[in-house]
């Protein structure tokens, strides 16, 4: 271990030996074997069949003790040392609950090996203060670790978590202190970490210099746990040295952007996942920054304005932006060896689970390269992407895996996610962790120099088109934008300001990537005036009298007196 990890306690990248990476991928091979011929295998016979394929297989590191961990353990992750104590290989069911005193006092719990403390907290409720202690119960390890959804916990620093559907998994046992209020909370004993650590591993199996690594599409229902999955992935691919990319498809919920927007960006020694945001980015959403970061430090956003991605007018301008956002990672990876063999993963709206959506994730995957799509909780969207991709023919070189829904995944009900999206929208323009990187200002632009597209409407059933139906007329002929003069209704909603010029065609500013993001305060129709709120480091855009293109829409809903 380096001087200065250790110093900082952040966790060090060991390598794996070869012939346990070569042991790792034959397992995989055979577990993925297994789900392609049993699609129809229910959760707990999935989960059996993940414990039972593995022996126990030993990680090799300098300077620390071998140690083993049921299933395969994960390439380049810290674990501390072997527990003193090996756990019941068949994990039941069992949960253990705390009452919260009033008063709230902090508690403390202690976590077995392979375990975790799931919890709920409001937005209404003092934020949840977590801390991994340094360990003195009887068969856990002083050095004893702990995560949250990949990301390692720091021992003795508090974190802060607020609005939160979140769990704190440990490998090999551990001591955490809490603090305050929460909804739920209680001790897990099956979790869906072995399998996902086991898919770890068969990722990192794909990886090597030179070579494209996996580039995985995750899909499913609403609240199936698809983020959460993706962002353990990440997580787990940064502790192994990797340097993924990360595409965000889902408008209910935003990546480094606010929600209604499509974004990418890579994840590696420029941006590691912090704790406290990947409490967020996990089940409760997504971690949402400024565009105050360090250069390279933002994503790559278009903004997308609406809640459906699969309605007629909605659908057309969605396929367009996956489409221009699949160019821009080609040509990302042809630059950056590190982000091509780092790989893809790209988050789905939970639409694209119904009836309606297999077009528009066969577009996704021609578009994007997909070469393994993961399914969570469906078992129709498993046959019906298994008969478009089947197994068997080697020239469908896209790979299904059917995975069950987390039994940690909890409900988010339609308060609780307006909740969370004006809680992003505030923290793009406020950051709360660092308010003085984010101190926003007033701008008043005359209409003459304002130009405001919204998403084209049609009087067309939406519902009843389906996306990939070559019969179906096309009422708008292909015009997903048209301009509109400000008014008092845009008070209240943010706009994105569109990487365009005022001759821009409005084909151009459609797939336009977008430059930052602006709250409208007030329309002043008699001046013919529009205040907005901007983050500090967007003032270079308004210098001068040259037009200012923004795009707006439907959704996120709009934020009431964010303007402090």
């Amino acid at each position: 271990m380096r001087e200065n990890e250790k110093d900082n306690h952040v966790p060090s990248r060991y390598l794996i030996d070869k012939t346990f990476a070569a042991r790792q991928r034959n397992a995989l091979f055979i577990l993925l074997r297994d789900f392609n011929t049993s699609s129809h295998s229910s959760c707990n016979n999935t989960q059996s069949n993940y414990r039972n394929l593995f022996p126990l297989l030993k990680l090799k590191r300098p300077t620390i003790l071998d140690m083993s961990i049921p299933g395969l353990a994960l390439p380049g992750l810290t674990f501390s040392s072997n527990p003193s104590s090996t756990p019941s290989a068949a994990a039941q069911n069992a949960t253990t609950s705390f009452e919260v005193p009033t008063d709230q006092p902090p508690r403390f719990i202690d976590l077995k090996p392979r375990t975790e403390y799931r919890f709920e907290t409001s937005f209404s409720q003092a934020p949840l203060g977590i801390t991994l202690l340094t360990s003195k119960t009887e068969g856990v390890p002083e050095s004893a670790t702990a995560e949250l959804f990949g990301t390692e916990l720091v021992p003795n620093v508090e974190y802060k978590l607020q609005g939160v559907k979140a769990a704190v998994y440990t490998w090999y046992g551990c001591q955490l202190r809490v603090q305050g209020e929460t909804d739920s909370e209680y001790v897990a004993e099956e979790t869906e970490m072995t399998i996902w650590s086991n898919l770890h591993g068969y990722l990192e199996g794909k990886r090597s210099p030179g070579v494209a690594g996996p580039k995985v599409l995750v899909v499913g229902p609403q609240n199936s746990g698809k983020t959460s999955l993706i962002e353990t992935l990440v997580a787990y691919s940064l502790r192994s040295d990797r340097n993924p990319l990360v595409v965000n498809l889902d408008p209910a919920q935003g990546m480094l952007a606010p929600p209604g927007s499509f974004s990418a960006a890579t994840f590696g020694a420029g941006r590691m996942i912090d704790v406290e945001d990947a409490g967020v980015w996990g089940p409760g959403g997504s971690m949402v920054d400024g565009p105050s970061k360090a250069v390279g430090g933002t994503a790559l956003t278009y903004h997308f304005g609406e809640k459906d991605v699969l309605g007629q007018v909605q659908s057309r301008r969605f396929m367009g932006l996956v489409e221009r956002l699949g160019l821009a990672i080609k040509g990302r990876m042809a630059r950056d060896p590190d982000a091509e063999a780092g790989g893809l993963f790209v988050d789905t709206s939970a639409a694209l689970a119904g009836s309606k959506g297999d077009d528009a994730i066969a577009r996704i995957v021609d578009d994007f390269e997909i070469n393994m799509i993961i399914i969570l909780g469906s078992e129709r969207l498993s046959t019906s992407l298994s008969q478009r991709y089947p197994q068997h023919d080697s020239s469908k070189s896209v790979k299904i895996l059917k995975l069950p829904k987390p039994g940690g995944c909890a409900e988010r009900d339609s308060a609780y996610m307006q909740a969370l999206r004006a809680s992003q929208v505030r923290s793009y323009f406020y950051n709360p962790k660092n308010s003085a990187m984010l101190s926003p200002f007033t701008q008043i632009l005359d209409f003459s120099i304002v130009q405001i597209y919204k998403n084209a409407t049609s009087g067309a059933d939406e519902s009843a088109w389906n996306p990939g139906d070559e019969d179906e007329e096309d009422t708008t002929s292909g015009k997903t934008l048209e301009k509109v003069t400000p008014s008092v209704s845009l008070q209240h909603s943010i706009l994105a300001i569109a990487h365009a010029t005022a001759v821009s065609s409005e084909d151009d500013v459609s797939i336009s990537a977008v430059l930052g993001y602006v709250y409208v305060t007030e329309v002043d129709e008699t001046r013919k005036k529009i205040r907005l709120l901007a983050p500090g480091t967007l003032g270079n855009l308004f210098g001068g009298d040259k037009g200012k293109v923004f795009l707006c829409g439907s959704w996120p809903e709009d934020v009431l007196e964010l303007a402090r």
